[in-house]
């Protein structure tokens, strides 16, 4: 095996795969590294887990993984890595991904039901070596011990201090252009005087993302009973922080009826079933459901038939631009369709001009939100733009 050394933000050694820092849900060289290792030795699903105590749990999942048992951040099948045994419906092989020093740090593992694969001794070296892979990579992903300690500590200030300022833009009715609700709009007060697209994405390279997400919600919920009660609120979530151990409970009580959970994020959920059950309650209570950046990708179409949301946001690269763009009205039209079919509201984001305003209201588009329409403000200061009051 290569040498390697992977470092957290406390300054020790992982013991585990689970204990690096977090990241997307599979990044994508460790994706191509795990789809190699099946398609080459002809398995269903290929996976790496770490330890948690004596438990294996799955990190990274490619290929057939729910067939299997296997879910990332879920344990694995009783008996996953040990070698298959005679008469076993499964076939599968694990090779160790190891610190410098020899110890596991976790493991690739491959597995088919297919009848007739076998593993040479070519294929083993082969998945050792991708192994390898996955551990210099990983190394890569990984920060100097100092160097993310500074980083994680500049998170952690933020959340514990309260630098986290929360603003408020107005979505509107688009004929009347009265007050429909408002998006909370995360903005850190601190060091360096970056945006928050940037503060979040730190955040989640240090393992600290879900933490900030929370953070910026209760900020934002602190304030609901302060707004007009004309409007609800919608906050933004990423699926894998509603999907975090004990999410309700990082929330302070609010009136649901009066909330929209916005789900943020364009990467593909894998557990959409973990995800169901976890809004389900909130649902139940009033909560209502937003899918943001509808049109930017295809994860959120995703996220739509997947989860029937009560509010569909359509992303500011099909709104602009979309009274002179014939496919961007072909789009939104037909986006107009499925939501009255199936009944949910429709936001056309970052409206920018009286023409696109004009645009979205022929195509039917009943709710919008923008710079043209409304800015971003602080509570004390709630009030359209002159560009509002002149809509119309």
């Amino acid at each position: 095996m290569n040498p390697m050394s992977l470092a957290l933000a406390s300054g020790g050694a992982a013991d585990s795969i689970l204990e690096l820092p977090e990241s997307d849900p599979l990044p994508p060289r460790v994706r191509r590294i795990l789809a190699l290792a099946r398609e080459h030795l002809g398995m269903d699903v290929a996976t790496i887990t770490g330890h948690r105590g004596e438990r294996e749990v799955c990190r990274w999942v490619e290929g057939a993984g729910s067939s299997f048992g296997l879910r990332p951040g879920v344990p694995v099948p009783e008996g996953w890595t040990r070698p298959s045994g005679a008469g076993e419906r499964t076939s599968r092989v694990c090779v160790p991904i190891k610190h410098a020093d020899g110890r596991a740090l976790g493991r690739l593992c491959c597995a088919t039901r297919s009848s007739g694969v076998s593993v040479t001794g070519r294929d083993l070296r082969l998945l050792e070596g991708l192994a390898d892979l996955a551990a210099l990579e990983l190394d890569q992903r990984s920060r100097p011990p100092i160097a993310l300690q500074s980083r994680a500590r500049r998170i952690r200030e933020v959340i514990e201090d309260g630098l986290i300022e929360v603003l408020f833009q107005p979505i509107l009715r688009l004929e009347s252009m009265e007050l429909a609700g408002y998006e909370a709009l995360a903005r850190i007060d601190a060091r360096p005087l970056r945006g928050p697209a940037w503060w979040f994405a730190e955040a989640g390279r240090v393992g600290l993302r879900t933490q900030l997400e929370l953070a910026a919600a209760r900020a934002a919920l602190a304030s609901l009973s302060e707004l007009p009660t004309e409007g609800y609120l919608s906050i933004n979530l990423s699926p894998l922080t509603v999907m975090s151990h004990g999410f309700a409970a990082e929330l302070p009580r609010f009136p649901e009826e009066r909330v929209a959970f916005e789900l943020t994020e364009h990467v593909e959920v894998e557990q959409y079933g973990v995800l169901a059950a976890t809004l389900m309650p909130f649902r139940a209570r009033g909560v209502r459901l937003a899918i943001d950046d509808v049109g930017a990708g295809y994860s959120s179409f995703r996220h739509i038939l997947q989860l029937i949301p009560d509010i569909i946001k359509l992303d500011i690269s099909l709104t602009r631009r979309i009274d002179e763009d014939p496919a961007r009205r072909a789009l939104a039209a037909a986006l107009v369709s499925f939501a009255r079919g199936v009944g949910t509201d429709l936001v056309a984001e970052g409206i920018s001009n009286a023409s696109e305003l004009r645009a979205a209201r022929e195509l039917g588009i009943p709710y919008g939100q923008g710079y043209f329409l409304a800015q971003p403000t602080r509570l004390d200061s709630l009030r359209p733009s002159g560009a509002a009051g002149q809509a119309g």
